[in-house]
């Protein structure tokens, strides 16, 4: 399920919280392929905000290109935040597929 479609400059956030049933999901930030360039960063984490010091997740990949796996037990509010991180407008996709 796509979650957000988003742009942001440098130190801009977006941020998406889905509630998920117990399962395995990929989670995925990608580049807009109609706008590609930028570097926005992935953060996930279940059941709290995260920050740049605390994540579950945290691919650390040049790009808007990036993803991560996390396993839930019970359902659980899954925390997902986009980081601008390059000077130019990043423009990506964010998407949450169960495995």
């Amino acid at each position: 399920m796509r979650i957000v479609d988003g742009v942001g400059a440098n130190g801009e956030f977006k941020i998406a919280t889905p509630e998920l049933a117990p399962g395995q999901y990929e989670i995925t930030l990608s580049h807009d392929p109609n706008f590609p360039g930028g570097d926005a960063d992935l953060y996930v984490r279940k059941n709290v905000a995260p920050s740049f010091d605390d994540f579950d997740c945290r691919p650390f990949i040049d790009g808007s290109d990036e993803s991560c796996e996390i396993t839930l037990t019970v359902p659980t509010r899954l925390h997902l935040m986009v980081h601008g991180y390059a000077q130019e407008w990043n423009q990506f996709q964010l998407s949450v597929e169960q495995k």
